[in-house]
């Protein structure tokens, strides 16, 4: 879930990762916070190369990415929703 202010163009707080049954957050925290910074660096990312914000754009840009990204680490392929808040 990522909240970005379209004003600022930029993110207002880092992004929030809700895990149900992939990994024990407990014991894959490293895991979690990778997946944060590359949440964080592919949002940042899109919102540089473009003015106009397309969240549907962007919601499947990370889907993609955190989806390889997780299946690299864990060779798991998760559900990955993406949640874009404009404010």
């Amino acid at each position: 879930i990522a909240v970005i202010d379209t004003h600022l163009h930029q993110l207002k707080k880092s992004p929030d990762i809700a895990s149900r049954g992939f990994v024990y957050s407990k014991e894959s925290k490293d895991l979690m916070l990778e997946a944060r910074d590359t949440i964080k660096n592919t949002i940042d990312g899109y919102l540089e190369k473009n003015k106009i914000i397309d969240t549907d754009v962007l919601k499947d840009n990370l889907q993609s990415i955190v989806s390889k990204f997780l299946l690299q680490k864990t060779a798991k392929e998760p559900v990955v929703i993406s949640v874009i808040i404009t404010v």
